[in-house]
């Protein structure tokens, strides 16, 4: 049953590359491209030239961008807004796609910008190769103090692609790397490239709801734990608890979930006062690893599932 989970996990990206390049002669090929570019159209033209395939076009770009535009921390929590005016839709449309291009060369230009500096430098790349791209805004839920506790008005931006006439989700700016109290730390990833709507709906909800690509709500999504990238990594699936905001438990917390890849004798747990990880013991019953987690000890905030020594589940206790 686990390696059956596996396959279906994997396949629907591996269907999609079967019919394009493999993914390692697009990344061998990019890998010979200039470090940095000042014109988003001559990096498009570079695209173009060496790829035919709209999937491979896509992937390159978001690879390229992914390993050379670092996350701009100082200005992350800067907000600024465009006003202009227009007399026809033809000249707000022409100001809109300045505003694109702008922010494209200015990215590209710095080597380095926040969420919607990922966001429209791919749009526009995507532009001028042809593939059918938006950039979505909504909310991106990646720290603790979230869980259970979001508003509706986005914070973060990413983008949608359509290919071989299906829309596809991904996030340039999560593929780049993480941020931590010491800075942008580059950590390419393909989780984030063309990641299923369910896996994406983790962390990454639309201001318009179309952009989920499934069906959602936005009480499920601020009642869910918060995830980091291994849960997608490993196909981790939890079915219990189902929320991510849990009343401080009396009695142990039955934990039931689904990992495509790894070792279950990783998964450990810590709450928030206390200073050492703790082990678990799982069990495999028809297809899912169970566990539970003893009730707490004094007034914890958080709960911490880990694999390995890497977060991969945070729970609030309230």
């Amino acid at each position: 049953m686990i390696k059956y989970f596996l396959f279906c996990f994997l396949f629907f990206v591996t269907t999609l590359f079967s019919t394009a390049q493999n993914k390692t002669h697009v990344q061998e090929v990019v890998d010979k491209y200039a470090s940095k570019y000042t014109d988003p159209d001559k990096l498009a033209a570079k695209l173009n030239k060496d790829f035919s395939a709209p999937l491979d076009r896509a992937y390159a770009a978001y690879y390229w961008v992914g390993n050379h535009i670092a996350y701009d921390v100082k200005n992350a929590n800067r907000i600024s807004s465009v006003r202009f005016s227009y007399s026809s839709e033809k000249e707000k449309q022409e100001l809109i796609q300045k505003m694109i291009y702008d922010t494209a060369c200015k990215t590209l230009k710095q080597g380095k910008g926040v969420c919607d500096g990922y966001a429209k430098l791919y749009q526009y790349l995507m532009d001028k190769v042809n593939v059918e791209c938006v950039v979505v805004d909504g909310i991106g839920k990646a720290y603790i103090s979230q869980i259970g506790d979001l508003k509706l008005q986005a914070d973060h931006s990413w983008n949608a692609i359509k290919i071989e006439g299906a829309w596809q989700l991904l996030d340039a700016t999560w593929g780049a790397g993480i941020v931590d109290q010491e800075g942008f730390h580059r950590m390419y990833s393909d989780i984030y490239f063309m990641t299923p709507p369910k896996e994406f709906f983790y962390n990454h909800y639309p201001l318009e709801e179309k952009w989920m690509l499934m069906d959602g709500d936005f009480d499920t999504f601020n009642n869910n734990p918060l995830m980091y990238s291994d849960v997608l990594k490993r196909g981790i699936q939890v079915s219990s608890p189902s929320s991510g905001v849990l009343k401080k438990p009396k009695n142990p917390i039955q934990f039931v979930m689904k990992m495509a890849d790894g070792d279950p004798s990783k998964i450990n747990y810590n709450y928030s006062n206390e200073k050492y990880m703790q082990p678990l013991k799982l069990k495999e019953e028809n297809g899912n690893y169970v566990f539970s987690v003893p009730a707490p000890k004094g007034n914890p905030n958080y709960l911490i599932i880990y694999y390995d020594i890497n977060g991969i589940l945070v729970y609030k206790i309230k």
